[in-house]
């Protein structure tokens, strides 16, 4: 026989639709009867679900036969080896098809017939199995096989026989509450009222401390029809034994039961059962109420307080205030309460919608002005929180919240910045060299004065610039240096302004003024920008001696660009432009620089990073160009970070990029060479100090190029 095989997409169909259709009786069929009798009110609102007599649960089929005793030697012993090591592994046919055949050859075996019986019941094949058991009963009358077979007729629904032979071992064991208990489930299952009443008053007499039996009496009571005899059965309930099924059953109970001969004000009973701290009492005469008259919208809202402060039940709370608002939609009083519990339940994305079509629809409620400044500053929209808080105090200047919500975004808005920059006095040592014989060395030292989002210092440093000269000789200059330096936030960080203005003044040569101007956006439209100009002594762009040597100057305009992108990628990007000037025409240089990368985790980054390099004219030349002057440079690398913790206060970071480039050098023509780099940062921060270590080295260019950059900083931070 040819068998045909389906197609993936067939059988793929095939298990979904089953799988839903089973999921589908789970839900309908199952759930209402089983789960919802113990779910809070949340989703129905206002009602319970019915109280029916529950669907037979059997008890388990009884467990492989145990090896409690010697088997003599022999074909006994060979089978109980062979079938024991089957079930073990879970091969159920196989050890019921060795049992069958061993008890056809030895029927007197009454232990193998009692567990083939018992694998007949595992596998619910319930006729053979009672089959098989009454056989060995017939011959072993111990009242623990009694009790397998009592189940075993629960288990086929034998109710007549099941209940005979409980009632026959509970007259040898009139006290034992296991047996009792499963006796009076048997008979509410076989819907015997009248004995299921008799057994559970016999328990709750025998255990009167056990709740559990006295709930299940007041069940078969109303089952039975005897709602009066279910409410006496209730009232001997433990006070702090409530649930939402204990509830249920007091309202099915309360609503069969005939009307009281004098009547009785329910609502005025529900409030003055609320008062007294009887939640579920309450509650069962605030639904019978709202039986009686369904309009008493008021209703709804006290069965909210009752939820809310009595029960601590918000989301049962909210079921009812959503109830009321479909009945009264522009009450915005209770809109205000359900986007508060909102909130406080931590929804703060439904809170902050119900809160804007509030002020939508009553633009003057200062109060849901404060809520929604607090919703949009948990959120971070600082700009949104603080316009909110503002609005508020317009309309209202004692709105309460509002000013202590503006305080708090000043309060953020200052930590926010106060991490992003230092204070106090400051000191740095650069130290830059190369394999062209050129080095720089610079001592600086400054402070800053003023507030988180604003401050004015000074700078000042002296520097020491070594190399060839413009004949090819060894030289050296001294320059000291001046600034002053101002910083400036707005928008609580979202935009960054620096300034600083100074002199730079070598020992030899005239003074030069230095400019440095930059604006940035941290966060804008979730990108990063920074624009910058700076106008320098041209070595510290070239790294060259005979630049500083002939006062060469530099103006540089620069773009800095960065966007998270996808889930871990993301995407940077710069672009300059430098003009050179102070020897013969003036030069222009464009660097442009594009770098994706991703983010695996544990603080490591991996991409790829390209840049190119070209200038416009060649350098000057002296005994050599003056500065390195390719036509043009393209380098493609892959780069590597990563940054972590060390220790406490110890922080590293470390990056690396090889690569390979190309470049026309003018005079040799275009070429190819392997770039390298490598990065460290290390910084201790301890107080408000923090002290950074950064060591850079690399190659560069066809010529072999290397430099090899040291930097020590120690900065303050804002202090409280």
């Amino acid at each position: 026989m040819t068998r045909v095989r389906w197609p993936y997409w067939a059988r793929l169909t095939a298990l979904a639709t089953v799988s839903l259709s089973l999921l589908f009786l789970f839900t309908i069929g199952f759930l209402p009867q089983r789960i919802v009798l113990e779910l809070d009110f949340a989703e129905s609102g206002f009602a319970y679900p019915a109280i029916r007599p529950p669907l037979p649960e059997p008890p388990p089929a009884a467990s492989a036969y145990p090896m409690s005793r010697p088997i003599p030697r022999g074909p006994a012993e060979r089978f109980w080896a062979e079938y024991l090591q089957l079930v073990q592994v879970g091969d159920e046919a196989g050890a019921l098809g060795l049992l069958r055949e061993y008890i056809t050859r030895y029927p007197d075996d009454l232990g193998a017939t009692l567990e083939y019986g018992r694998a007949l019941w595992r596998a619910e094949h319930h006729a053979g199995a009672i089959k098989a058991y009454e056989f060995v009963s017939s011959n072993d009358r111990s009242p623990v096989l009694a009790l397998e077979l009592a189940r075993l007729y629960v288990s086929a629904r034998r109710w007549d026989d099941a209940l005979k032979l409980y009632a026959d071992l509970a007259a040898d064991r009139p006290d034992d509450v296991q047996l009792l208990s499963e006796y009076a489930e048997a008979a509410t299952w076989a819907e015997r009222y009248e004995l299921a009443d008799r057994l559970y008053g016999r328990l709750t007499a025998l255990e009167p401390g056990e709740p559990m039996h006295r709930l299940w009496w007041a069940r078969v009571l109303y089952w039975s029809g005897q709602p009066g005899r279910a409410a006496n059965a209730l009232e001997g309930l433990p006070e702090d034994f409530m649930s939402a099924s204990v509830d249920s059953l007091r309202l099915a109970v309360a609503t069969a039961l005939p009307p009281p001969e004098v009547p009785i004000n329910l609502l005025v009973e529900a409030r003055g059962q609320a008062m007294a701290g009887a939640v579920d009492s309450a509650l069962a005469l605030y639904r019978l109420h709202l039986e009686a008259e369904p309009q008493a919208d008021t209703v709804l809202l006290e069965i909210a307080d009752v939820f809310e402060y009595r029960a601590g039940e918000a989301d049962s709370a909210m079921a009812y205030l959503r109830k009321y608002l479909t009945r009264q939609p522009d009450a915005q009083t209770v809109r205000l309460r359900l986007a508060r519990l909102l909130t406080w339940s931590g929804r703060l994305q439904a809170a902050e919608a119900t809160a804007d079509s509030i002020v939508a629809a009553e633009p003057e409620n200062a109060e849901a002005w404060v809520l929604l400044g607090d919703l949009r500053r948990w959120r971070g929209d600082a700009e949104a929180a603080d316009a909110a808080y503002r609005t508020a105090l317009a309309i209202d200047p004692e709105a309460a919240g509002a000013e202590e919500g503006l305080a708090e975004l000043k309060t953020q808005s200052d930590a926010a910045l106060a991490r992003e920059g230092t204070i106090g006095p400051s000191g740095r040592v650069d130290y830059f060299a190369d394999n062209d014989n050129y080095s720089d060395a610079r001592w600086r030292g400054g402070a800053l004065f003023g507030k988180p989002d604003r401050r004015l210092g000074f700078e000042a440093a002296v520097e020491r610039v070594a190399g060839f000269d413009i004949s090819g000789g060894d030289s050296d200059l001294t320059a000291f240096e001046a600034r002053v330096v101002g910083e400036r936030w707005w928008q609580d960080g979202g935009l960054h302004a620096s300034a600083s203005l100074g002199a730079w003044m070598p020992s030899s040569k005239s003074i030069e003024p230095l400019v440095m101007l930059s604006m940035s956006a941290p966060n804008w439209g979730g990108s990063a920008y920074r624009l910058e100009y700076r106008h320098e002594p041209a070595y510290r762009q070239t790294n060259t001696f005979e630049a500083a040597e002939v006062n060469m100057r530099a103006d540089l305009f620069g773009l800095e660009f960065y966007r998270p992108l996808f889930d871990r990628w993301q995407l940077s990007a710069s672009g300059r432009v430098a003009r050179f000037a102070g020897v013969d025409d003036e030069n222009l240089r464009g660097d442009a620089s594009l770098t994706f990368l991703y983010r695996p985790g544990g603080g490591w980054l991996m991409g790829y990073e390209s840049r190119a390099l070209a200038f416009r004219d060649p350098a000057p030349v002296a005994w050599r160009p003056i500065y390195w002057s390719p036509e043009w440079y393209w380098l493609h690398s892959a780069v590597g970070s990563w940054t972590g913790e060390l220790g406490r206060g110890w922080r590293l970071a470390a990056q690396g990029l090889v690569g390979v480039a190309w470049m026309d050098e003018r005079v040799s023509g275009v070429e190819s060479a392997v770039q390298f780099g490598v990065l460290m940062d290390l910084e201790y921060n301890v107080g408000l100090w923090t002290v950074v270590g950064r060591t850079a080295v690399s190659q560069a260019r066809a010529d072999g190029y290397r430099m090899f950059r040291f930097e020590l900083a120690g900065t303050r931070k804002f202090g409280s």
